[in-house]
């Protein structure tokens, strides 16, 4: 063979490479990974509020009756029915927003009253908790109200508490959270409770007052909400290490406290689901890079070398039948922002 024509075929093997790669980089991700899977799937039973969702949905119960069952999911878990209770995974603060937009629709029926009475908050409470809990945990930023903790301590939780303010607020420039003008803890503290909560409940976040206005964003944002937190008293069921869980979900939670404190979970201005939660999941590995929590959401197995076009999963390309799944999205805009991160970290 002639040195110009294993020129040329080196050139032609080299552009039929590259114009592989350019093809898959615009494959959905589902498309590109299915022959790197060595096997199938594991598939997770939906989490609770999943189950509830598919009953209203189907006819089963009545959606006042689904909004009962939720709100025992946060506030009583142990009564809700066996067959909507799921031990899988999940972060309470969408499904609970979701809740308290939906009640106030949904009439005098008398599941839908239980379930707003049940929500009512208290005195340094969050809604879907009861009682007084009696021991307290001051550290720099927050309130921590707690009875017992499993496999963990209350240093552990104070710990990962202030590191993820200090990263999300302190180097990331982020607003901290408004106090609620009415009810908050001495200092102006951020509230939290450490709560016995059902299966597969990391915590969740929710507002407690109307602010308007929040004093730390240099502009007027109008639609601030005062909020708290509910943390698991107990990591050790979930995936990975129980300090691995503690510190995904502080880092997780508290930048859904940030996001009330902007006004981006209610009113005029509030971002989709998909961007709330993708920032919130972004945070657990920007602020613990070592937790990896939300691994265990992604598909295939990270672990697993794969050809990864950054597209979200969805199929039948160029059809009448092709389609996105939108909650994909939110999981590669996290992976897209860890790739970038790490390309400018390599550069520099």
């Amino acid at each position: 063979m002639s040195d110009r024509l294993s020129s040329r075929v080196r050139r032609s093997t080299l552009s039929i490479a590259l114009a592989l790669i350019l093809a898959a980089s615009l494959l959905p991700l589902a498309t590109v990974a299915a022959s790197a899977r060595p096997a199938p799937a594991r598939r997770m039973r939906p989490a609770t509020p999943e189950l509830i969702e598919r009953a209203v949905r189907l006819g089963e119960i009545t959606e006042a009756r689904g909004a009962l069952y939720l709100t025992w999911a946060f506030s009583a878990p142990q009564r809700v029915p066996e067959e909507y209770s799921s031990a899988t995974p999940w972060s309470g603060t969408l499904p609970l927003l979701e809740l308290q937009r939906t009640l106030p629709e949904l009439g005098d029926a008398p599941a839908a009253a239980a379930a707003r009475s049940t929500l009512r908050a208290k005195t340094f409470a969050c809604p879907g908790t009861t009682g007084k809990l009696p021991k307290k945990r001051s550290t720099k930023h927050f309130y921590i109200q707690y009875k017992t903790i499993r496999d963990a301590t209350i240093n552990q939780y104070a710990s990962a508490l202030e590191t993820t303010w200090r990263t999300e607020v302190g180097k990331f420039g982020w607003a901290k959270p408004p106090k609620d003008p009415v009810s908050y803890p001495k200092g102006g503290r951020y509230p939290v409770r450490v709560e016995n909560l059902g299966p597969g409940l990391y915590g969740y976040v929710t507002g407690t007052r109307f602010v308007g206005n929040n004093p730390a964003t240099p502009w007027n944002d109008r639609d601030a909400v005062a909020s708290c937190m509910v943390l698991a008293r107990n990591f050790q069921p979930f995936p990975g290490s129980t300090l691995d869980a503690l510190r995904a979900t502080a880092a997780h939670e508290f930048n859904h406290s940030i996001q009330f404190g902007y006004g981006a979970l209610v009113g005029p201005g509030s971002a989709s689901n998909v961007m709330i939660e993708a920032l919130a999941s972004w945070m657990e590995d920007e602020v613990f890079d070592s937790a990896n929590d939300n691994y265990q959401y992604l598909w295939p197995d990270v672990t697993v070398p794969i050809l990864d076009g950054l597209g979200p999963v969805g199929g039948g390309m160029h059809t009448r039948s092709e389609f996105v799944d939108l909650a994909s999205y939110g999981r590669r805009i996290v992976l897209l922002a860890d790739l970038l991160a790490a390309e400018s970290a390599a550069q520099r």
